[in-house]
């Protein structure tokens, strides 16, 4: 709750749109307009109960003296893991407010941003902490390329969707 609460939803709900765009076999202009929509359908829905439904299950399987630092964690990966999927990207519409992040992230930004980051995993869990690192960048490569694969890059949304991914899959590497 307290993650919603500080963001204001804003990753849910690009993670929403998202959903409700990739939903189908539908051409690259439609997924956009359904992602520009203000309203929430179906898929968007249940995506949201599915993402909040693993995040509990996780959180809750963890034992109370690692909370703080899977969630230390989490929180900072997810916020890497936007620069990196704008990093590895390009936007995907002609115009919009992502315009300006996507595709424009420096190397040397992602590299600083990945030291600081594995320096949080390295502290907070030791090699067990690099290797979650490196298997929820993995996830969030595979995000990246999934959408670059379905739209031509990335959006605003699916910047969002890709903080939500990064977050669940830091949480379900640190169980493993």
């Amino acid at each position: 709750a307290a993650w919603v609460w500080i963001t204001g939803g804003i990753h849910l709900d690009g993670f929403a749109d998202t959903c409700d765009g990739f939903y189908g076999n539908r051409p690259k202009e439609d997924i956009l307009k359904i992602m520009r929509d203000s309203r929430i359908g179906t898929m968007g829905a249940a995506g949201i109960v599915i993402i909040l439904i693993f995040k509990f299950a996780a959180l809750a399987s963890i034992h109370p003296e690692n909370m703080w630092k899977i969630l230390t964690a989490s929180t900072v990966f997810g916020r890497w893991s936007q620069e990196l999927a704008c990093f590895a990207s390009v936007y995907a519409r002609d115009e919009g407010k992502a315009k300006h992040f996507i595709g424009r992230a420096k190397a040397a930004d992602i590299l600083i941003g990945a030291v600081f980051t594995l320096a949080v995993f390295w502290l907070t869990m030791g090699i067990k902490g690099a290797i979650v690192f490196i298997s929820s960048s993995a996830a969030v490569l595979l995000f990246t390329w999934y959408v670059k694969k379905k739209i031509g890059g990335m959006t605003g949304d699916t910047i969002g969707a890709a903080n939500e991914i990064a977050e669940t899959a830091v949480l379900l590497f640190a169980l493993a």
